[in-house]
């Protein structure tokens, strides 16, 4: 069955309630009211290697899915006009439930706990799901036995990587003055608390290198549900520059 736009035996513009056809051939528009149900294939024919679209859209046309043949492949673009020039994000579901999504920028965004899913490769481990990445900086703090430390508000910051649940830390901090003493000092205001994993799995080690012992370094220790690490040091001696470098398991 074929309808052209210049008319023919029925008319220019027909209208029909009900049409069962085996193939339809439409070369100029066709407009569906209503639902439009196709139990086999959709197939996109162009005279020219690219540029052949199918194109969903709601009838504000302010939410546009094309799909396009291209010479480079199969290409999905949503947008929210004729023109194209407002992105769109291009959303997946499964039932009513956001599986993921390509957002405006590009990238591939997850719903919170859900990520990508390495099962496929199973081992012995509790979970294979690819949750979370983020990377920023943190103001570091120091606290001591007794006293306090006074940092240079210049030079405070440090920088953090949070890989699945691996935390990364890296950076260096100046102390400007200090009354501390005692047995130790503590790195503050870590970006994540600690893993509680049972028994004493979530516990783990960092380094301080200090110039006003040398450059020497001294090992630091984080426990469960903490957001500090302690270095075992005379405080008294902790003062100029300290270079830290630690990882640890987040809650």
């Amino acid at each position: 069955m074929t309808i052209k736009q210049q008319g023919g035996i029925f008319g220019r513009n027909p209208t029909f309630n009900d049409v069962d056809v085996n193939t339809l051939d439409v070369t100029g528009a066709a407009s569906v009211g209503n639902d439009l149900t196709v139990e086999e294939t959709v197939n996109i024919n162009s005279a020219s290697a690219s540029g052949a679209a199918a194109i969903l859209k709601n009838t504000a046309d302010v939410s546009r899915l094309l799909l396009i043949s291209s010479s480079d492949g199969f290409i999905i673009r949503s947008n929210n006009s004729a023109s194209g020039a407002v992105k769109k994000d291009t959303i997946f579901q499964q039932g009513t439930a956001e599986s993921a999504r390509f957002n405006t920028s590009g990238n591939l965004a997850f719903p919170s706990g859900q990520g990508i899913d390495f099962s496929a490769t199973s081992g012995t481990g509790t979970s294979e799901l690819f949750d979370d990445y983020e990377e920023g900086n943190f103001t570091a703090t120091l606290n001591a036995t007794s006293g306090s430390f006074t940092l240079n508000a210049a030079l405070n910051s440090m920088s953090y990587t949070k890989i699945g649940r691996m935390v990364f830390i890296t950076g260096m901090i100046a102390i400007s003055s200090s009354t501390a003493t005692g047995t130790f000092f503590e790195l503050e205001s870590l970006p994540f608390p600690a893993a509680d994993l049972g028994e004493t799995s979530g516990r783990s080690a960092g380094m301080a290198s200090l110039d006003s012992i040398g450059g020497v370094g001294v090992i630091g220790k984080i426990l469960e549900t903490n957001t500090k690490m302690r270095f075992t040091i005379d405080a008294s001696t902790v003062t100029g520059n300290i270079y830290f470098n630690l990882n640890y398991v987040a809650a």
